[in-house]
């Protein structure tokens, strides 16, 4: 934590040490073979990995925001992250925490980029808007209520009520993200059809 700069910098490159390793790149190829495995096991393995990336971007760190946005396969895997399912064992709630996470690090690729493109021409280029349009939308519940006590009732109220709060944050995280692309192309406003989907 703290994001100190060279700390983040030493992950990528260590010139000091007669072999350097880029461990970006070996944290970004296992979280890619994870990302094709769709289980717990997987998931728990894939959350911290994901937090990794997102502390050593944050700050921001110029040298790893470029060099995993232009120079790896994160985005693409990023993208996969975020048309995954809840499948075999994995819980929702991991679900989501994976989603949360992959916006974060979509936005801290991001972060203080101002007049520098490359890395935003390279999010806009690979990342699939088309996804993040649908998952800034609210989804479509049906409730059946057919033979449930008053006792089920409360507790999926309660059960309802959480899991509406962790999805409007994670809408309202994806907003964030689609406002902070619009702001670098606002053609993309008109493009996406914003006025009228959102």
């Amino acid at each position: 934590e703290g994001h100190f700069l060279p700390n983040q910098d030493i992950l990528r490159e260590q010139p000091n040490s007669a072999n350097s390793v880029n461990l970006m790149y070996c944290l970004v190829n296992y979280i890619r073979t994870l990302s094709r495995i769709p289980c717990w096991m997987s998931n728990q393995a894939a959350l911290p990995a994901l937090a990794t990336v997102l502390e050593v971007i944050q700050g921001p760190c110029e040298g790893n925001q470029e060099y995993l946005a232009l120079n790896t396969e994160l985005i693409e895997t990023l993208n996969r992250l975020l048309r995954v399912k809840a499948v075999n064992d994995c819980t929702e709630e991991d679900q989501v925490a994976l989603k949360r996470v992959t916006i974060d690090i979509f936005q801290g690729l991001l972060e203080g980029q101002g007049h520098r493109v490359a890395v935003y021409e390279r999010v806009l280029a690979v990342i699939h808007l088309d996804i993040i349009m649908i998952l800034c939308s609210p989804p479509e519940k049906t409730v059946v209520t057919i033979g449930e006590t008053d006792d089920e009732k409360e507790e999926d109220g309660e059960e309802d009520k959480e899991d509406d709060e962790d999805e409007i944050i994670l809408r309202t995280e994806f907003l964030v993200l689609l406002q902070m692309l619009c702001d670098f192309k606002p053609s993309l406003r008109d493009e996406l059809d914003m006025g009228k989907r959102m």
